[in-house]
């Protein structure tokens, strides 16, 4: 079962691994801004929101950062496309970007192995080390092609800091790992070998949501690594020691009960194997001369004997049993690969490959290959569950694959990336069964000898056999036994090669109708090759699969190809990843229309979704805050939506509804959705529903919305403020029933559904009245909106990394967080950093990075600061400074993503000599766009107005920019829309314009003044008061 909080919109391992057992028995905005002269103060209120534990520690939006210039727009921080023409040595990339990657001066890339495929791309495996010391998970691949760098993908894990000196010696770390494993009898008495080589790594600790390893640096500590292979009890477990307290951290058992079934003679009759004749005049399984016709001779060695015998011999050359079976079953499954792939033996580099049958130490029905030794281990079978001994094609090839995705892409053999591990020996042992049977076989595994329903699992029918076909649908294991349930939830992947191989139809676990065309086993089989080998990692998730299988049938058959689309599809299919023809809108820059977005740090700030006061969006996309104005004079605001289609095939088409909602009473997501509106400030107020009409292949469309906004006064006094924030909301309907096109179900947390789902985007706003103290305001705090439970919080104000030029180097900022909030600060000891107190209830920041923290919020207890930015008068290089305000929940040692805000301070007009300086010192400001201007001054193309004193006692100045010269209309109206005078009536030159509205002759009251020029219409406030 799922737990979803209800939330308000917030604001602003070696190579080395035991691959084993095919089978055991397991229960299955936001700013308020007014620029005097030097300075702008900016009203921030940040909402808690649900809380987030990020898959791993976010650095930044790569498509802003320096390596943006190389990469293509596609691009995410797990999987960079490169443009064409970049030559760099692949070393190269992470010396010259270390920070973009999150790299420190104690991290180096270590190139660990190269490999070239015969499509002409070169990869290249690199590993993280930090202080000397690897750490796992760490790991990126980079493409090279014809000296190009093409693709590089794999997870770093950025702003390790951690100590490495004073921990405790190997040999005891060892000791804790035996005391914890308490055998009485262990392999390495007997082959030396087998002794535990304990070496010092960082590891993740904790566990993602039951399914993945957490990759955030905070969650790593140092630790020894090490095997332990016992004989009495039997058992092999990887064990990580803590390397200071001798902790045991976890142990992973590298066994796993695997039965599968189908066999050589036993199961197909008479086949022709190879045999050495040896000096004593008989026969032994053993094949030193392992050639094809159709491959050439390349001299693999196969060896087969039994655990208790030895060697297997024979006086003719006729051979029967179980050794026979499993000898040539092994012989297809390295002709498979060699013939196929051109791969000799399991690591690429013609090892031998070692068997034993008649090995029951783990019951007779099982099979496994052990890391350790490199060697597969078969049952004689018939314990109950099998007729006969474990040695069919499907399983022997199953068990071989282990050793090749061993010396490939080195997957984990828990949780998500153990399912993955074993659904890809599920795929090969499936291929050399066709193979091996001259082109006849099934999608089920183990069926030759498999009792209990005739087959160990179903490929085709995973659910059949109690397995998953949909991620994290109908029978996923979310529990800690058979390493996570990698013997179950490998039937996702597994599905999703059936259905690639040979199409179907239907409608998945999440409600997802679907539709695959099959590209052919064969074609399926080259992909999920190309993949394993070259672009998966050993900590990589179901996502990753996703992602490598999609560039791995791109490199084999071009980018848009039908190949390429099928295995979108067929992905999709099984719950991982959204329809290839799906329409979409961006929940942050570096989303790239993957679903679920697990780049993305916070959601509530799409740029594809922007506001005008004037219906100029399609060609102006700088959002502006919404300005209030009173309905009846008939001059809305303009919000605009872009709307994208991931197809690069297909064009797609459906309807996109937009909503607004209070960020303060926050946002209930009903599931399933019925589009009812629930309460009146809480979710509905819809705005309109518009029609996309058909969008071409990998094209778009922007959607334009006329607006309303409500009046802030109506709103803002839950904050004690002037103003009011609110939150708008699209969503895209590409289905007329339930679930409209949704990947994911919806529920109540709001968060959860836009990150995991390409339809919903969301944008924090602030609606603005000019007339209230003559600056723009907003409505935004940081605050407790949980019912029930106390949040102990903290703020972060920083600078980001990729700032050329950063705020502080031009200015000062000072946060007033008001008396109630300071004091609350104060009686957490007032804990922080990178901050000097002022005066009472404010704080300067001194360094770029500064955060105060310890503040405990009562549920609902909601306040609001602001941020004030005083510019030194000097000329500025750039123009625009961004600076980032964000709120963690703490918990321990560790912080949660509450909510947060990026502004951008543009001060280049503030600084102009001249004329243009006075009138910027009552200049009216915006923000909020993620990112965009606090201060929204008028663009050279962009028409504008001003007045000025606002509000006002007697006379007023209107100032009027124009881009160009034209005709221009200005004049006053009344609050009951009649017009009172005309201030200018005629052509005008391009520039700036002053006029004088005399009001001593007019009563106090509300009056607007209505600017209409070039074909733009601008319609304010001005307050008389007398």
């Amino acid at each position: 079962m799922k737990m979803y909080k209800l939330i308000p919109c917030p604001g602003h391992e070696s190579s080395r691994k035991w691959w084993h057992f095919l089978f055991k028995s397991y229960p299955h905005p936001l700013a308020w801004v007014y620029a005097s002269k030097t300075k702008f103060f900016v009203l921030l209120v940040l909402s808690v929101v649900a809380l987030i534990s990020p898959a791993m520690a976010q650095i930044g939006d790569i498509n802003q950062s320096a390596l943006a210039p190389l990469l293509q727009p596609s691009s995410r921080y797990t999987f960079l496309k490169f443009r064409q023409g970049v030559q760099l040595a692949p070393q190269e990339l992470f010396k010259s970007y270390a920070t973009v990657f999150g790299l420190t001066e104690n991290d180096v890339m270590t190139l660990q192995k190269s490999d070239s495929d015969k499509l002409g791309f070169t990869h290249y495996r690199f590993q993280q080390v930090y202080k000397q010391i690897p750490v796992e998970g760490g790991e990126f691949i980079v493409h090279q092609k014809g000296g190009e760098l093409t693709t590089a993908n794999g997870r770093i894990v950025p702003k390790l800091n951690a100590e490495t000196g004073n921990y405790i010696p190997a040999d005891a770390a060892l000791n804790y790992a035996l005391r914890y494993i308490n055998a009485k009898r262990y392999k390495w008495q007997l082959d030396r070998r087998l002794y535990p080589k304990p070496i010092l790594v960082f590891t993740p600790v904790n566990v993602e949501n039951g399914k993945n390893f957490n990759l955030a640096a905070t969650n790593y500590r140092l630790a020894y690594k090490m095997d332990i292979y016992a004989a009495v009890p039997i058992s092999h477990n990887r064990v990580y020691v803590d390397a200071y307290s001798g902790e045991i951290i976890r142990s992973m058992s590298l066994i796993q009960n695997c039965t599968n079934a189908t066999a050589a003679t036993l199961y197909n009759g008479n086949q022709t194997i190879q045999t050495e004749l040896t000096a004593m005049g008989n026969y032994r399984l053993f094949d030193n001369c392992r050639s094809d016709g159709a491959c050439g001779d390349v001299g693999g060695t196969i060896r087969t004997r039994s655990v208790l015998s030895g060697d297997l011999t024979n006086g003719t050359t006729n051979w029967t049993g179980v050794g026979a079976s499993a000898h040539w079953a092994i012989e297809k499954t390295y002709d498979y690969y060699n013939c196929t792939f051109g791969r000799q033996s399991y690591d690429g580099a013609n090892a031998v490959i070692n068997a034993f049958i008649n090995d029951n130490a783990f019951g007779r029905d099982n099979a496994f290959w052990d890391p350790g030794t490199n060697d597969m281990h078969f049952g004689d079978g018939g314990g109950g569950a099998t007729t006969g001994a474990i040695v069919s094609l499907d399983v022997v090839g199953h068990e071989l694959t282990h050793g090749f995705t061993q010396y490939t892409a080195g997957l984990v053999y828990s949780n998500e990336s153990g399912a993955l591990n074993e659904s890809y020996s599920d795929i090969f042992g499936t291929a050399v069964e066709y193979y091996g049977q001259g082109g006849t076989g099934d999608y089920d595994i183990a069926e030759d000898m498999w009792i209990p329903g005739g087959k160990l699992r179903s490929m085709s029918n995973p659910n059949d056999k109690n397995q998953p076909d949909t991620y994290l649908g109908t029978n996923w294991y979310t529990g800690v036994l058979d390493n996570g349930g990698v013997h179950t939830n490998s039937g996702v992947q597994n599905f999703w090669f059936y259905l690639l191989s040979e199409g179907g139809t239907g409608t998945n676990d999440i409600g997802d109708s679907y539709n695959v065309t099959g590209i052919g086993r064969d074609n399926a089989l080259a992909i999920s090759y190309q993949a394993l080998t070259y672009y998966m990692n050993s900590m990589d998730q179901y996502i990753d699969s996703r992602y490598a299988t999609i560039q791995a049938a791109e490199d084999l058959f071009g980018a848009c190809s039908p190949e390429s689309y099928q295995v979108a599809n067929a992905w999709y299919a099984v719950g991982v990843g959204g329809p290839v023809g799906d329409l979409w809108s961006k929940d942050r820059p570096d989303d790239t229309g993957d679903e679920p977005n697990n780049i993305s740090s916070f959601m509530w700030g799409s740029e594809d979704i922007w506001v005008r006061r004037q219906n100029d969006g399609l060609t102006n996309q700088v959002h502006q805050n919404p300005e209030y104005r009173d309905p009846a004079l008939g001059v809305p605001n303009y919000v605009y939506v872009r709307v994208r289609n991931r197809s690069c095939t297909s064009p797609g088409s459906g309807n996109v509804n937009l909503y607004w909602a209070k960020a303060s009473t926050g946002l209930s997501w009903p599931s399933p959705w019925t589009g009812a509106v629930i309460g009146g400030l809480q979710m509905g107020n819809p705005i309109a529903t518009l029609p996309t009409g058909s969008i071409a292949a990998s094209g778009e469309t922007i959607l334009e919305f006329a607006w309303y906004p409500p009046n802030p006064a109506d709103y803002s006094g839950a904050f004690g403020l002037d103003f009011s924030h609110f939150c708008l909301l699209s969503r895209i309907e590409t289905s007329a029933t339930a679930p409209y096109g949704m990947t994911f179900p919806e529920n109540a947390d709001l968060n959860l559904n836009v990150k995991k789902n390409n339809n919903i985007a969301w944008k924090n706003i602030t609606v603005v009245d000019e007339a209230a103290g003559g600056g723009l305001t907003a409505a935004v705090a940081i605050g407790n909106y949980l019912e029930q439970e106390r949040l102990r919080t903290k703020l972060v104000f920083s600078i980001p990394k990729e700032e050329k030029s950063p705020f502080t180097d031009i200015g000062v900022v000072r946060v007033a967080l008001g008396d109630k909030l300071y004091k609350k600060w104060l009686e957490g000891d007032r804990v922080g950093e990178g901050i000097k107190v002022n005066n009472r209830g404010e704080i300067y920041l001194s360094q770029p990075t500064a955060w105060i923290g310890n503040i405990i919020l009562s549920p609902q207890e909601v306040y609001g600061i602001k941020l004030l930015f005083d510019v030194k008068e000097k000329p500025l290089q750039d123009s625009i400074f961004r600076f980032d305000v964000t709120q963690y929940r703490t918990e321990g040692q560790r912080d949660s993503l509450v909510g947060g805000e990026r502004f951008e301070i543009n001060t280049n007009a503030l600084l102009r000599r001249g004329k243009y300086q006075k009138q910027v010192s009552r200049q009216q400001a915006s923000s909020q766009k993620a990112p965009e201007p606090v201060v929204n001054l008028p663009l050279k193309n962009e028409i504008s107005t001003k007045a000025f004193p606002n509000p006002t006692s007697a006379s007023a100045t209107i100032q009027f920019y124009l881009p160009k010269a034209g005709n221009v209309e200005l004049s006053i109206y009344n609050a009951i829309g009649n017009k009172v005078t005309t201030l200018v009536n005629g052509q005008q030159d391009a520039g700036y314009h002053e006029v004088l509205f005399q009001t001593d002759k007019l009563p106090k009251g509300i009056y607007f003044y209505r600017l209409h020029a070039l074909g733009t219409n601008l319609v304010k406030r001005i307050l008389l008061t007398k």
